[in-house]
């Protein structure tokens, strides 16, 4: 691996022997942070005393990156949160953007925003995802963090084109992308055999740094805790695409 994502609200109330285990990590690895409590998108937004314990943990620990999403539940609060109800228009994005801003106003540098995923999009509205999710980062000038499995969900769910999604985002903002769906992939012994062409989530990776160029990319398993041995053919399928277009080594 190059690095590791982590999720802040797992530490922020931690005991120091669990903060010792982080120190380990960081130790090997550059870390990234993505968060699940900013609740950007929500009724409350972003808590201050949220936020400035965020602050103390990334000053401990100095992420490479800091990301939340464009709309979540905020679970390290517990709320309840269901963005549906909420017209795609200029004004969410107007109110959104002057959140991250605020956030990012907080930590003193900029943060990523995940693109909507299938199940907590917003209403229909004035605007496409990608141009709410353009238009806030935009506002903001914050960066983007693309969920290539949310964008095919996405294009499944409402009838668009999910390369048509990635070609309309400023590539200039895009510094991260997930891999969060479960891949096609074969025995690991004999990864080779894996059809990359077959896949769609893996085809809509290939199109995406075509796009985007060079940017980190996580292989995102929320849920489950997968097979190490699966996990690793993951990542060598994603090197193997990788590895023509952005000059990243092959394993």
């Amino acid at each position: 691996m190059d690095w590791v994502e982590v999720t802040p609200d797992s530490f922020i109330d931690a005991e120091p022997a669990r903060l010792a285990q982080l120190d380990r990590v960081r130790a090997c690895y550059p870390l990234s942070f993505h968060s699940i409590g900013l609740d950007l998108g929500g009724d409350a937004g972003p808590a201050s005393e949220y936020v400035e314990r965020l602050h103390r943990l990334i000053e401990r620990f100095e992420p490479t990156l800091i990301s939340d999403h464009l709309w979540g539940r905020g679970r390290h609060r517990g709320a309840s949160l269901s963005p549906q109800a909420l017209p795609r228009a200029p004004s969410l994005a107007a109110r959104v953007a002057e959140r991250v801003a605020r956030v990012q106003d907080r930590l003193g540098r900029r943060i990523l925003v995940e693109n909507i995923g299938s199940g907590t999009s917003p209403a229909p509205g004035e605007m496409t995802e990608w141009e709410l999710v353009t238009e806030v980062a935009a506002r903001s000038d914050s960066l983007l963090l693309v969920d290539l499995g949310n964008v095919y969900a996405s294009g499944i769910a409402k009838g668009f084109e999910p390369e048509v999604y990635l070609q309309r985002l400023p590539a200039d903002r895009v510094w991260e992308l997930h891999l969060s769906t479960p891949l096609a992939r074969g025995d690991f012994v004999a990864d080779e055999a894996v059809d990359l062409d077959a896949d769609p989530v893996w085809q809509l990776y290939r199109r995406a740094l075509e796009h985007f160029g060079a940017v980190s990319t996580l292989i995102e398993r929320p849920d489950t805790l997968p097979d190490l041995e699966d996990l690793r053919g993951d990542l060598a399928a994603a090197r193997r695409i990788s590895a023509p277009l952005i000059g990243c080594p092959r394993p």
